[in-house]
């Protein structure tokens, strides 16, 4: 990530970190009421064209958004919006930020949902790669593991310490997902006021659904590609991709050290330094 995008992203990250603060602190909604999201944004299906190419021609918030060729649709749960000023579309790798359609919209559209800052990091494409376990993901950001699941096939771990260096007022506890769309490992990481549910028991649900929506929408749009060649088995490159099996498909306890740096990768753009 160059120094200008790194510079734009930190500074994007503080507005919508002190905003996402401001509405935890202003706002108090029972947590048993669900709560009304009228005019959320585009629906699904009004996405392929038309308002949305308007809403992406005016920069306003979108529910989803085409990354690296269209290889990936990352998709928002309802409620939620990606923030187009922090799309980095490149094509081998892409980086954007999901928050509340109401907050990226200064209140023009969406109603209250919990506050969350939700990064979502593409890397290039590796079709061998195996899914990380919730430890493997703790290790490699350097973190104590509070809980974590593999479940339809994305990876989710709760980490224990980092929430509160990339949010201001943010958690240290924070979520990590891993998931595999379109032969890309996609990382996703949620960020949570300061004793937020969402830092503590609710974060891993709403990383799943946001890593469903995103797998559903992908396969939805996906064409028909040629097969990239594997790289040998044992070789350097293998190694480094993290697509070297393990006898029985059984994931080591310990992640390998290539296995290790590919995921931290999916998560260098999380600090936005």
């Amino acid at each position: 990530m160059n120094t200008w995008t790194s510079d734009r992203l930190t500074l994007r990250a503080g507005v919508l970190s002190g905003a996402l603060v401001l509405l935890s602190g202003c706002l108090s909604v029972p947590t048993d009421v669900a709560q009304p999201a009228d005019g959320q944004g585009a629906s699904s299906a009004s996405l392929q064209g038309g308002a949305a190419d308007e809403q992406v021609l005016a920069g306003k918030p979108v529910p989803e958004v085409p990354l690296v060729g269209g290889d990936v649709i990352l998709r928002a749960p309802e409620g939620y919006c990606v923030d187009l000023e922090t799309v980095e579309n490149r094509r081998t790798r892409a980086f954007a930020m999901i928050a509340g359609c109401q907050i990226l919209s200064n209140g023009q559209m969406g109603g209250y949902v919990p506050p969350v800052l939700v990064t979502a990091t593409v890397g290039s494409r590796n079709r061998g790669a195996s899914l990380p376990t919730p430890e493997q993901i703790a290790t490699s950001a350097g973190s104590d593991l509070l809980g974590g699941t593999v479940r339809d096939g994305v990876s989710v771990a709760q980490l224990a310490q980092g929430g509160d260096a990339t949010l201001d007022g943010g958690d240290p506890r924070h979520w990590r997902a891993v998931l595999q769309v379109g032969g890309r490992r996609v990382g996703l990481a949620l960020y949570a006021p300061e004793g937020s549910a969402m830092a503590a028991s609710e974060g891993g649900a709403f990383l799943l659904e946001t890593a469903r929506s995103t797998l559903a929408a992908s396969a939805d749009a996906a064409q028909p590609e040629q097969a990239e060649p594997a790289l040998p088995l044992g070789t350097d490159e293998a190694n480094a991709a993290g697509d070297n099996p393990t006898p029985g498909g059984v994931a080591p306890s310990q992640p390998r050290q290539g296995l290790g740096a590919a995921i931290g990768s999916l998560f260098n753009g999380d600090a936005l330094r």
